[in-house]
C-alpha cells in the first residue's frame, strides 16, 4: 500500500477548499450579488462576501475529509466572529462531513445557516436560471430583518465622535449627505430582496428624485438645495404627497425618523454629565470604529507624548503600545494591566524602545487603555481626550 505524502494531501485539501470557494462564489454571482473572494472584514480572513445592496453575507468555506471537526466549536468561533463584523448572515459551507440536526438547531439559535454541498449542488445547477435562483438564494437565507439604525449604529457613531476627538465642529450638512445616502441604499435593498415591478421603479424614481419630463429626471429643487434642504423636502413629500402607496410613504417616513433618532441619541449619550462613562464609550467607539475602516493605527492621550497607540491586529486582536518609556515605566503599567509587555527596539541605540501589550477582544482593549490614560498619564475628568491620529 503506497503511503500518502502529507504534503501533498494538504495541498489536495486546499485545492478542494478554493473549489469550493470558487463555487459557491459562482452562485451568488450568478444570482446578481456582488462578489468577493479572500477578503478581511475588521481583520478576520473571510472566505467568499456576498453583498446585496447594504446587507453583506459572509460565507466560511470547509472542505474536509475526515469527521474531525467540531461543527459546534465552528458555530460558535464564528458567532463571536460575527459580534465585531456584524454581517447580516453568516454561512459555514461544509464538504466531507455529515452535518447533524442538533448542529443545525445550534445554528439557528446565532441565526447561522449550515451548508452541505447538496445544497450548493442544487443552487449550482439553477445557475442557467438566475431570476430563480436569486429567489431561490433569497428564500433559502431568510435575511433577518434589520432597522436602519442597527445597521448604520457604527457609523453614526464614527459622525459622533468625530468632533468630540478633534476638537473640529460637527459638519451637518456632510452628515445629511451620509443621512440621504443610507437611506436611499437601505431602502433600494429592501426594493431588491423584496422584488419591484417597473411601475414601483418609476414612483420611486419620482419620488426620491423628482418627476420625469422630456426623457430626463429633474431634481425636487429647480435650484441649487443643500442636503439638509433635500432631508426636510423629503420628508415633507413622505407624508403629504401622494406617489406611493400612504402606507409605504409613511414606512419610508418612519425609516428617517428612526435614523435621525439614532444619531441625536448618540449625541445626548455623550452630553450625560457621567464623564467617565463617556470616555469608556468614545474609547470603544473609536476602536471599533478603526477595526471595521481598516485603519492601521490610532491614538489616545492628551499632548503628544502621553499617548496610547492603537494598532487592530488579525482575528479581533488589539496591539496596545507604549513609547518613549523606560523599563521601570513598563513595570508600572504591567502592575496597572496585570499583564506583561514586550519590547520591540525602534534602533540599536535606542534602549527605551516601544513596550507593546497584546489584548484580545474590543472590550479587553478598551478597559486596558483607559486603565493607562488614568493611573498612569493621570487622565482627570477635567481634561479633554483627544485622538492625534486622526
Amino acid at each position: 500500500m503506497d503511503e500518502v505524502n502529507p504534503e501533498e494531501q494538504v495541498e489536495s485539501t486546499r485545492d478542494k477548499g478554493g473549489a469550493l470557494e470558487k463555487n459557491v462564489e459562482f452562485v451568488f454571482q450568478s444570482a446578481g450579488f456582488e462578489t468577493q473572494r479572500n477578503v478581511k472584514l475588521a481583520k478576520y480572513e473571510i472566505d467568499v462576501l456576498a453583498k446585496i445592496g447594504d446587507r453583506n453575507i459572509v460565507i466560511e468555506c470547509k472542505n474536509y475529509q475526515n469527521s474531525n471537526l467540531v461543527i459546534r466549536n465552528l458555530i460558535h468561533q464564528w458567532n463571536s466572529k460575527n459580534q465585531i463584523i456584524k454581517a447580516n448572515k453568516i454561512i459555514i459551507v461544509l464538504a466531507g462531513i455529515s452535518i447533524k440536526q442538533s448542529d443545525r438547531e445550534l445554528a439557528g439559535k446565532f441565526y447561522i445557516e449550515l451548508w452541505n454541498e447538496s445544497d450548493i449542488t442544487d443552487l449550482f445547477n439553477l445557475s442557467l436560471k438566475p431570476n430563480e435562483l436569486r429567489e431561490k438564494l433569497l428564500s433559502k437565507i431568510s435575511l433577518k430583518p434589520v432597522s436602519i439604525a442597527e445597521l448604520y449604529r457604527d457609523e453614526i457613531a464614527g459622525l459622533v465622535i468625530r468632533p468630540l476627538l478633534t476638537g473640529m465642529p460637527e459638519d451637518l450638512e456632510s452628515n445629511f449627505n451620509l443621512f440621504n445616502s443610507w437611506l436611499r441604499a437601505f431602502i433600494r435593498t429592501n426594493l431588491q430582496i423584496e422584488g419591484t415591478n417597473k411601475e414601483d421603479r418609476i414612483k420611486h424614481i419620482e419620488l426620491f428624485e423628482g418627476t420625469k419630463e422630456k426623457g430626463a429626471f429633474f431634481n425636487l429643487f429647480k435650484i441649487k438645495r443643500t442636503e439638509i434642504e433635500y432631508w426636510d423636502k423629503l420628508a415633507y413629500r413622505l407624508q403629504k404627497d401622494k406617489i406611493l402607496d400612504k402606507k409605504v410613504q409613511l414606512k419610508y417616513y418612519g425609516i428617517m425618523q428612526t435614523l435621525h433618532n439614532e444619531f441625536k441619541a448618540q449625541k445626548e449619550y455623550y452630553q450625560e454629565e457621567d464623564k467617565e462613562k463617556q470616555v469608556r464609550k468614545l474609547i470603544r467607539d473609536r476602536l471599533y470604529h478603526s477595526l471595521i475602516s481598516d485603519k492601521s493605527v490610532c491614538n489616545f492621550g492628551f499632548i503628544p507624548d502621553k499617548t496610547v497607540e492603537v494598532i487592530p491586529a488579525n482575528e479581533g486582536r488589539f496591539i496596545v503600545r507604549l513609547s518613549g518609556i523606560n523599563e521601570k515605566q513598563a513595570n508600572l503599567v504591567n502592575w496597572i494591566l496585570t499583564s506583561e509587555y514586550n519590547l520591540t527596539k525602534q534602533t540599536d541605540t535606542d534602549l527605551r524602545g516601544i513596550h507593546y501589550w497584546l489584548c484580545f477582544s474590543l472590550d479587553e482593549s478598551s478597559e486596558k487603555i483607559y486603565r493607562i490614560l488614568e493611573e498612569f498619564y493621570g487622565y482627570t475628568k477635567k481634561d479633554n481626550l483627544r485622538d492625534f491620529a486622526l
